[in-house]
């Protein structure tokens, strides 16, 4: 017994003994060292040592690092050219020549420039009722004995040119106090027309153009001292572009050709220039 716990005493000794060891001896391969990457070779860029007066040549400039000439890496950019809005305005109407007068004054003590225009216009000016001419003075006379028996005054005998013996019942500015009148006498028998009158009519306007848009503001804003006289956008006229007319075409100079002079001898006559009168 004794001697079989000695045997074991003796393993675990020696095993004890071979594990020291091996933790003290023993080692792992270290690592190799990383390879380094060799160097990249230009064979464009090498020089025989023979040749120390070769210079190497400078590398060829890629699409990426090539450098591009200043005048292509500027680019030239072509400035349009904005033509200011055309804004185009008439003011009025303005009924007297002096209102239109004192309009264009201050137009032009402003600095804007302006054309005047005139428009002649047709305009009512009164509602006539009337009798038709009749076939003589005595009939007109007759006429009016009636129309006062009647209560109807007011009335006179025209004597004009394509209305004699017609007579006036009435002029009026209001065609509804023309309509009253003419209902009047139809009541009391009298069978009267009407007749619209016209007169001409002499407008003024001030036509002008401005490009800023405070201008526009400040005639809008203006009183220019005429009843219905107001500023208005209207359409401008088109520029018209000039004409360009054609280059003269120079027609070649022809030289004169000198004629031979005939060779004359001593007994020659001489041929005037210009023939003697025939008498």
């Amino acid at each position: 017994m004794r001697t079989l716990l000695r045997w074991l005493f003796a393993a675990l000794v020696l095993a004890n003994v071979g594990i020291a060891m091996w933790a003290r001896w023993y080692r792992e391969p270290a690592a190799p060292p990383p390879k380094r990457p060799l160097p990249q070779i230009h064979p464009e860029r090498m020089v025989p040592l023979s040749l120390p007066q070769i210079k190497p040549a400078s590398p060829v400039p890629t699409p990426t690092s090539a450098k591009k000439p200043a005048s292509a890496m500027v680019a030239t950019v072509k400035k349009t050219v904005v033509p200011p809005v055309r804004q185009c305005l008439t003011i009025g109407p303005f009924d007297t020549a002096s209102e239109v007068q004192q309009a264009g004054a201050w137009l032009k003590s402003a600095g804007i420039t302006y054309e005047e225009r005139t428009r002649v216009d047709k305009v009512v000016s009164s509602y006539w009722v009337y009798i038709p001419p009749l076939a003589s003075r005595t009939a007109a006379m007759r006429m009016l004995r009636a129309l006062d028996l009647k209560g109807i005054r007011n009335h006179i005998i025209v004597q004009q040119p394509g209305l004699n013996y017609a007579i006036s019942l009435g002029l009026y500015d209001l065609p509804d106090n023309a309509h009253t009148r003419l209902a009047e006498l139809a009541r009391k028998g009298v069978h009267a027309k009407q007749q619209v009158r016209y007169r001409s009519r002499t407008r003024y306007w001030l036509d002008v153009e401005v490009v800023q848009a405070d201008e526009h503001a400040r005639l809008q804003s203006r009183d220019w001292g005429a009843a219905g006289a107001a500023v208005q956008e209207t359409s401008c006229a088109p520029v018209q572009a000039p004409s360009a007319s054609p280059a003269p075409v120079s027609e070649p100079k022809s030289e004169p050709k000198s004629e031979p002079k005939p060779q004359t001898s001593d007994t020659d006559h001489v041929v005037p220039e210009h023939p003697l009168p025939v008498h």
